[in-house]
């Protein structure tokens, strides 16, 4: 109706180009996938105010800088540069007394984040990027432990048989309620154990 966006940060960070760029390159599109990775290479940088969504960045934005970087034949050191840039950036979300993050990441914001409630399917999504970035930086403390404790928390969290709450609160490791569902908020949570 405005004719107008904004954008979660001041700059922007690439979301789009860094989801596609994996497509680009599976689909042979070499001219545009290396115009999308030059743009976020000379362009972008993560050391912006404001909050983003950490599950949709990790999986969009990390997932799609580190999947590209492996497409390149893990040899394109400035795709893994702003990976790494950004993993520890969003990890800083893990830092609360059970391990369980908060939805939303601030870039720059460094301390102990409010953890409040989270959606299950989003705390329980973050394992392949960060195990992945580990494998590369060889930084299992940094990155592969606090996603294995997430998973963690949510093992041993009640359950109603083998099911799962959509919320778990950030201060008690414990779920909230009992709305249980296999669509919104708890779907990418079972199909994540699989993988």
């Amino acid at each position: 109706m405005s004719h107008t966006g904004s954008n979660m940060t001041v700059g922007g960070f690439g979301y789009h180009i860094a989801d596609t760029l994996d497509t680009l390159f599976l689909m042979g599109l070499k001219d545009e996938y290396k115009r999308g990775r030059d743009f976020l290479v000379n362009n972008i940088s993560f050391n912006q105010s404001g909050a983003v969504s950490l599950f949709e960045t990790t999986i969009r934005v990390l997932g799609g800088l580190l999947s590209a970087y492996h497409h390149s034949g893990e040899t394109d050191s400035q795709l893994l540069g702003m990976a790494k840039d950004l993993g520890e950036r969003l990890a800083r979300s893990f830092n609360t007394d059970t391990g369980i993050p908060p939805e939303t990441a601030f870039l720059q914001q460094v301390g102990k984040p409010h953890a409040g409630t989270s959606s299950t399917a989003e705390v329980g999504t973050l394992q392949l990027e960060y195990r992945y970035l580990a494998k590369l930086t060889n930084n299992k403390q940094a990155f592969r432990d606090p996603v294995d404790r997430i998973m963690s928390v949510l093992l041993k969290a009640p359950k109603y048989d083998h099911l799962v709450p959509i919320f778990i609160s950030g201060v008690t490791g414990n779920f909230t309620n009992d709305d249980i569902r296999l669509g919104s908020r708890g779907d990418s949570y079972y199909e994540y154990l699989l993988k």
